[in-house]
């Protein structure tokens, strides 16, 4: 055998291209002792589902059910497993051998909930999965156990909600025992109109070095089911500050929810802030969300800047549509670091070429000012496009 290929960084970077089908991998870890580890590293880097644990200690797990696999998908058939028994201090062994590759899993299924339960606590000091960096999945009640666990190399964390109450404990944990998440990723699908299924964020705090936050509005607080609102957000007495945050989205169903969390926490350090709401804000809502920016504290450092309306159409229906004009976007003559400006509201667009000048000449930065997605910036000179 040629000497390169006892290099371990070489081997993974051949191997890698042969990750799929799996069986040339597994034909590779028993050819000889120098393919073994590196094999093994490929073939569990990803974890589709959770049945291949299950796979490792047969003799102490049973197969519930297989259903068809998707025919145009390189996933095979769908199996669920399950623990039968606790597992020996030997089988806690042959696992961890295993799940110490692992750097990514994308469902939880293959174990069903009672499985995942007995892997909560295994009888060894060292965390079961110690080198996951990466999280999707869809949290139910099969994933309350899974989020206990600790993951410390965890940095990356991709999950769709339905219940934040059932999620809240989880994510405390996880708050606790994964200190180097850096992109928290939640996917809520909750009900419109009332609704009062949220908890306090100040965990999130712990994470220091958090510098993607994409969450719903009400994740932290806050009712977005009133109907009407005063002129002036009241000021927060004791606002949430996140120094590393440098890119956060937020959804909501109306403008003024999101207004009224961007004054109650600091943001020294996000550059890139997306909102989307579902209702076409009215005038007051927009003043307060421009002032929102600037109370939180990333108005001198954000550099993109995205309102978006998702739900189009709604004040047209109401035959209350609003006209864009120059007072209306003065307050954003205060952000002199934006690169991108992009507001989808249902608002028609009341702005002279001067008035487009001025606005710009206070973004030397500025590629793109668009609209309703027309880009305003082919109106301008070609000196300042």
């Amino acid at each position: 055998m040629h000497r390169a290929l006892e290099i371990p960084e070489i081997l993974l970077n051949i191997f890698g291209h042969l990750y799929y089908p799996t069986t040339d991998l597994a034909a590779l870890v028993r050819t000889c002792r120098a393919f073994k580890d590196p094999a093994l590293d490929v073939l569990w880097e990803t974890l589709y589902d959770l049945s291949p644990l299950a796979q490792c200690v047969p003799e102490a797990s049973k197969l519930l059910w297989t259903a068809r696999g998707n025919p145009d998908s390189y996933i095979g058939p769908s199996k669920c497993y399950s623990f039968y028994r606790s597992l020996t201090q030997n089988e806690w062994d042959i696992l961890r051998s295993y799940t110490r590759r692992i750097r990514s899993i994308t469902s939880l299924h293959g174990l069903n909930r009672q499985s995942l339960k007995r892997l909560w606590r295994p009888p060894i000091p060292e965390p079961l999965f110690p080198n996951i960096r990466h999280l999707y999945f869809e949290y139910t009640h099969r994933a309350v156990h899974f989020l206990l666990m600790p993951f410390p190399s965890l940095i990356f964390l991709n999950v769709e909600v339905q219940n934040l109450r059932l999620f809240e404990d989880s994510i405390k944990s996880l708050a606790k025992t994964s200190s180097c998440l850096c992109q928290l990723l939640i996917y809520a699908d909750l009900p419109t109109g009332v609704n009062t299924d949220f908890f306090d964020p100040i965990f999130i705090r712990q994470w220091r070095n958090l510098q993607t936050l994409v969450c719903p509005e009400n994740f932290y607080g806050h009712d977005h089911s009133c109907s009407t609102f005063p002129d002036q957000i009241p000021p927060s007495d004791s606002p949430l500050v996140f120094s590393n945050l440098n890119r956060w989205v937020l959804r909501s169903q109306s403008l003024y929810s999101i207004s009224c969390l961007l004054s109650q926490t600091r943001l020294p350090a996000v550059t890139a802030f997306f909102a989307s709401t579902e209702c076409c804000p009215s005038r007051v809502d927009l003043s307060a969300f421009f002032t929102g920016v600037q109370t939180s504290g990333f108005g001198h450092c954000v550099q993109e800047l995205y309102l978006t309306q998702s739900i189009p159409g709604r004040m047209d229906l109401l035959g209350n549509t609003h006209v864009l004009g120059f007072e209306d976007l003065r307050p954003c003559m205060a952000f002199s670091n934006l690169r991108y400006l992009d507001l989808g509201i249902d608002w028609q667009v009341d702005l002279t070429d001067n008035e487009l000048l001025l606005l710009t000449s206070t973004w030397p930065h500025l590629e793109k000012f668009s609209i309703n997605k027309a880009s305003l910036a082919l109106r301008l000179p070609a000196s300042r496009q």
